[in-house]
């Protein structure tokens, strides 16, 4: 059985989960990481730009922008 990593980016409209794991490049996880997304956090898809890019995401009472490139370093 192939264990698949679900992203945030996955998400549909409207749609909560909770982060469970953040990966990618050190820089980037200590911006999420400041941001607020830290695992165990719950996260709601917003609506995304007109390109799909960037992406507005809500957690912690605040709402979030995100490119993919970010998000998919989000999984849930």
């Amino acid at each position: 059985m192939t264990n698949v990593n679900k992203t945030i980016l996955e998400l549909e409209r409207g749609e909560i989960s909770t982060i469970k794991s953040v990966d990618g490049p050190d820089k980037l996880i200590l911006t999420l990481l400041k941001q607020g997304l830290t695992p165990g956090t719950q996260i709601e898809k917003k609506y995304s730009g007109i390109f799909g890019d960037p992406i507005a995401f809500s957690a912690r009472g605040a709402t979030i922008a995100l490119r993919k490139d970010e998000a998919r370093c989000l999984q849930i």
